[in-house]
């Protein structure tokens, strides 16, 4: 039932975005589970986000590659996770942003 590497590859076009949201969203009468770094922060765990998002940060940095939505997500993490910001659906509207989307 997933999507093949092309449609992922074209996401930024709207119509293919909205057919990709479409599926991640749950569907009625399902369980909307939590990701894990969701848990994480729920439980005032450390999160992996600087082994996900930050290494690709650090990486694209030591190449010359801009990668400004992985690091506007590793500072809102960081933010929630430290108490600064709630974590709530509107902090993705400010990631994107901080990314310049």
């Amino acid at each position: 039932g997933g999507l093949d590497a092309g449609t992922w590859a074209r996401a930024n076009e709207g119509d293919v975005f909205e057919e990709i949201d479409a599926r991640l969203l749950p569907k009625d009468g399902s369980v909307d589970w939590n990701a894990s770094m969701a848990q994480d922060v729920k439980k005032g765990r450390q999160t992996e986000i600087d082994h996900m998002n930050g290494y690709v940060a650090r990486k694209g940095q030591e190449v010359g590659v801009p990668t400004p939505v992985s690091t506007a997500v590793v500072e809102a993490v960081h933010e929630v996770s430290s108490g600064r910001l709630q974590p709530q659906a509107s902090n993705i509207e400010m990631v994107l942003a901080k990314a310049g989307l």
